[in-house]
């Protein structure tokens, strides 16, 4: 019976042995010299740049591809209003003097600011995400209005 007992405290002490082995080793895996944390976390913040660099990058390209993108769309609409414009003025051509006379006026203002709208979609050049918002809402609440305008002279009927 002494035996057994001896055996069982050798088996505690074998226990206690391996487990404490085994938690130094892995505290020793674990640690590091300080200069390789310095240097871990200077590889860290390096990559870390190189990603900002390519996020702004590719923030540069999403903004220019989408200044494009507007620049083309909104020439089409430029270019629909120029033809709705000069249809209704063929459409008057052979109307009476006097209802001429009454939308000439209306038709040289929209044709002075769809040219202004043209001149300012083609002065645009700065690729700035902030310049860019404000500029791409403000001219796409101008041409509404214009495009409201034109629709509105060409729909109405002319005597």
């Amino acid at each position: 019976m002494f035996d057994i007992i001896i055996k069982s405290e050798e088996m505690k002490l074998i226990k206690m042995i391996g487990i404490t082995g085994m938690i130094a080793g892995s505290l020793l895996t674990s640690c590091q010299s300080s200069s390789n944390r310095v240097q871990n976390k200077e590889d860290k913040l390096l990559n870390e740049k190189e990603d900002v660099v390519e996020a702004k990058q590719d923030l540069n390209q999403a903004i220019q591809d989408s200044v494009r993108q507007f620049k083309l769309d909104a020439q089409t609409k430029i270019s629909q209003n120029k033809q709705e414009i000069a249809d209704f003025r063929e459409k008057i051509a052979d109307a009476k003097q006097s209802t001429k006379a009454r939308y000439e006026d209306k038709i040289a203002d929209l044709e002075r600011k769809n040219k202004d709208l043209q001149k300012r979609l083609d002065d645009f050049t700065d690729d700035n995400s902030d310049k860019w918002a404000s500029f791409k809402r403000e001219f796409n609440h101008d041409m509404d209005e214009l495009g409201n305008s034109v629709q509105d002279l060409t729909e109405n009927n002319v005597d």
